[in-house]
């Protein structure tokens, strides 16, 4: 039988032997440096297959399968269950709710779902025997990019493979990759999802979503989040206000309180004649072949911004030049500084100039944008009710300066537009039957 560590035995061999006592430490050298190539190999490895797209992990993040070439393929159930997450949190559900939710649905955790399949699947996140849905886990989910179709890797790393102990790394040192796979989910979507993670939210009293406005309601004095306040009549009907929080707290600020259906009826008449106006001005453009021209514009102002980097690159060569020949002798100090002068005015005549054409290329981005916002849309059809997908979907904040006078601030293109502030108890029948379109458009302010 073959003896491990090259036949060397501790319990028997004498360390005092001059040629025991030389070797094996040499010999451990070795075995250390033979160890420490192997890992750097291997994370040089690692690093070349993130750098080119592939999928490093040992399992698929929840709602992907891994393929046979490493790359990510949506897994149709555990898909579903992530739209349906994402579709809680924006009609209003917090990630406690919708963790309870799927728990007493009988939907498997992550965990659970990759072991049902037949993985050996281990995670750090397990506290249980059995791994329930939790509030944690459901916020992983709405803040992945994954779902958007970005690949996200070298997020942590170990110092040495002698230690056992990761340390995450700065974004900067992460390798992203977009549109590398199918999205599960709109970027739209996604983005919304964020903002609303960050937004102070309530639930109502009866503990279910939140309320319509919840988050997206702002005092026009005080800059601070409207909330929540319910009273009941005497038909035992419940009533309810949003009311200044700053006010509600400190008495600082207005006593500024607005009726929830006063404000539900404002601001469905804005969205609906935004909506017809949005859907009029797609159905002219969308037959001008708008799409193509912009495409074509795009590499127009790319081959632009190639052209002029080329000639900023000639003319640091030439400067470079100008100096090497003052220095031969060739042409006066005096000469030089006129050349150097001219060079650097045109370098930095060129970069100017490619900065107005990376802008414009950006605002044909923010076309595009504003075009798929417009097909988003369309899907919500003829709108004769709110509720808080719609009200999340359109609008980024109502400002509420007394209980006749507000101002919304509605999702439209690159910017906000904005819908003036509006006196609601005089004018809403008149805004119902004249404020047509170009109307609505020669009032905003964007």
């Amino acid at each position: 039988m073959t003896q491990p560590n090259d036949n060397y035995d501790s319990l028997y061999d004498d360390m005092n032997d001059c040629n025991n006592s030389l070797i094996v430490p040499f010999k451990n050298i070795i075995n250390e440096a033979f160890l420490e190539d192997i890992s750097t190999k291997t994370k040089t490895q690692l690093a070349i297959k993130r750098k080119n797209g592939e999928f490093v992990g040992n399992y698929a993040v929840y709602g992907y399968a891994k393929t046979a070439d490493k790359k990510l393929i949506a897994d149709d159930y555990a898909a579903t269950i992530v739209v349906t997450i994402f579709e809680y949190k924006l009609v209003g559900y917090n990630e406690l709710q919708i963790a309870d939710m799927l728990n007493n649905a009988g939907i498997p955790s992550p965990a659970e779902y990759k072991k049902a399949s037949g993985g050996k699947y281990a995670t750090p996140f397990a506290i249980n025997e059995k791994s329930l849905w939790t509030p944690k886990a459901i916020k992983r989910i709405l803040t992945n990019r994954v779902y958007i179709g970005y690949l996200e890797q070298g997020k942590r790393t170990k110092a040495s493979y002698r230690v056992k102990k990761f340390f995450y790394q700065p974004k900067e040192a992460w390798s992203i990759h977009e549109n590398n796979h199918e999205p599960i989910i709109n970027k739209y979507d996604f983005e919304l999802v964020q903002e609303l993670l960050l937004k102070d939210t309530r639930v109502s009293i009866e503990g279910g979503q939140l309320h319509l406005f919840s988050g997206v309601t702002v005092c026009g004095h005080c800059g601070q989040p409207m909330t929540v306040k319910t009273t009941k009549k005497g038909n035992g009907k419940a009533y309810i206000y949003y009311v200044c929080s700053t006010h509600k707290r400190y008495k600082s600020c207005k006593n500024i309180s607005i009726n929830s259906d006063s404000l539900e009826k404002y601001t469905l008449l804005s969205i609906s004649k935004q909506v017809e106006g949005l859907l009029s001005a797609n159905e002219i453009t969308s037959n001008i072949g708008l799409d193509d021209l912009k495409s074509r514009k795009k590499s127009a102002l790319e081959g632009m911004i190639e052209k002029l980097l080329q000639s900023m690159q000639e003319y640091n060569g030439y400067l470079v030049k100008s100096y090497a020949h003052m220095v031969d002798g060739v042409i006066s100090q005096s000469e030089y500084e006129l050349f150097r002068n001219d060079f650097r005015r045109k370098i930095d005549d060129a970069e100017k100039h490619i900065s107005h054409l990376q802008a414009e290329i950006a605002r044909l981005e923010d076309d595009v944008r504003s075009r798929e916002l417009v097909e988003r849309f369309k899907s919500f059809g003829n709108i004769t009710e709110l509720n808080r997908r719609i009200v999340v979907g359109f609008i980024h904040s109502i400002i509420i300066y007394s209980s006749n006078e507000m101002e919304i601030r509605l999702r439209y293109e690159s910017e906000f537009s904005y819908v003036p502030k509006f006196d609601y108890s005089t004018a809403t029948a008149s805004l119902a039957t004249d404020m047509s379109y170009s109307a609505m458009q020669e009032r905003l302010v964007v």
